[in-house]
């Protein structure tokens, strides 16, 4: 649960950042997330 808070608060901090891929790729890169057709997941937690 710790890491999707830490992703969550990681997520408010780009509020307002009008760019949805470049906030995914930063996300997937502060995350180690991997994609998986539309999903994107780490050990943690996984979005859509």
């Amino acid at each position: 649960m710790k890491t999707l808070n830490l992703f969550i608060e990681f997520i408010k901090t780009y509020d307002g950042i009008g760019n949805k891929a470049k906030l995914t790729n930063l996300a997937v890169k502060e995350f180690n997330l991997t994609k998986d057709r539309t999903v994107y997941y780490c050990n943690s937690f996984a979005f859509r």
